[in-house]
């Protein structure tokens, strides 16, 4: 089983610069109990440990279900609306991560 820092580094590695033309925000990853927060401006993406005071997207999950997603044996859509995936923010945001990361 990957750490959650594990999978931080998995969706750093995916980072799609051209999937994020535009489109700058700052998204909360809590992995199960664990916070991280992106940065993505001018199609870079930053990565800090902790919450940030204002994100535009938060998302919480366990560990195994964002593992399996990142191994595409379970579709993110699914994981969200078995509320294995909890979101709060634009909905709009929530599905570019999947352009933007690849999954």
């Amino acid at each position: 089983m990957s750490t959650a820092k594990e999978l931080i580094d998995e969706l750093v590695k995916r980072f799609k610069p051209e999937q994020a033309k535009d489109w700058d925000r700052i998204i909360n990853w809590t992995i199960s109990g664990s916070g991280w927060h992106m940065i993505i401006k001018n199609q870079k993406c930053e990565v800090k440990e902790g919450k940030h005071e204002s994100p535009n997207l938060e998302v919480e999950t366990d560990i195994d279900t964002l593992s399996k997603v990142l191994k595409g044996e379970v579709d993110v859509v699914s994981v969200f609306m078995a509320g294995k995936l909890k979101a709060k923010g634009p909905m709009s945001d929530l599905m570019k991560l999947r352009e933007v990361f690849g999954f």
